[in-house]
């Protein structure tokens, strides 16, 4: 499921909610006020890249599969790490349309340990021309890619307060019928029993 259809999923919910809610609540609020204040707990903020960090580098193995007809025999060689974090505001809303794959990242890995992007450089013989390079490719693309999330997530908190007052509109219907049905039930006059008159 991609980025929409996990917004659509989170609007839908928002939206099955409204029928677990009291129907005095629906009958005695205003309802603009009630969508508003259900939207803005349910807003996600736009994700966007706030701050670029270089980690140290790094001793590490690199693996490489063998040789042709042994490609399964993993050769292992020393490397040099160094990893590029994104720190990005409204991370929670990245991670939770990320999570089970449903965001494409590129490179990108969401690091929940350090609430960041990560990409990571890893060589034998490290240059840094070559990894300023490929972390300013990954910079460049996660950027481009952040903001196409961003619009996505903009265009769903516009759209989620007036799907909330319609669904709440309807809701506020189906409370009125309820409560003239109840209006309407009496209790059954209980028949004198047998042999009593």
């Amino acid at each position: 499921m991609g980025t929409t259809g996990k917004l659509d999923a989170l609007r839908e919910a928002a939206l099955l909610e409204i029928d677990e809610l009291d129907d005095e609540l629906l009958l005695g609020k205003d309802l603009d006020a009630l969508a508003g204040r259900l939207a803005s707990q349910r807003y996600l903020e736009a994700p966007r890249v706030h701050r670029a960090l270089i980690t140290p580098p790094a001793a590490a193995l690199k693996g490489e599969p063998g040789e042709p007809g042994r490609e399964h025999a993993l050769r292992v060689r020393a490397a040099t790490r160094v990893e590029l974090w994104l720190l990005v505001e409204g991370f929670s809303t990245l991670s939770l349309l990320a999570r089970d794959g449903g965001l494409d990242l590129g490179e990108a890995r969401v690091d929940t340990d350090n609430d960041c992007l990560a990409f990571t450089y890893l060589a034998e013989r490290p240059s840094a021309d070559t990894a300023n390079g490929y972390f300013q490719a990954c910079l460049d693309d996660a950027q481009d890619r952040l903001h196409r999330v961003a619009d996505e997530v903009e265009a769903y908190n516009a759209s989620l307060e007036p799907a909330l007052r319609e669904a709440l509109s309807a809701a506020r219907s189906r409370a009125k019928e309820r409560r003239r049905f109840a209006e309407q039930l009496q209790v059954p006059r209980l028949s004198a029993p047998a042999g009593q008159a």
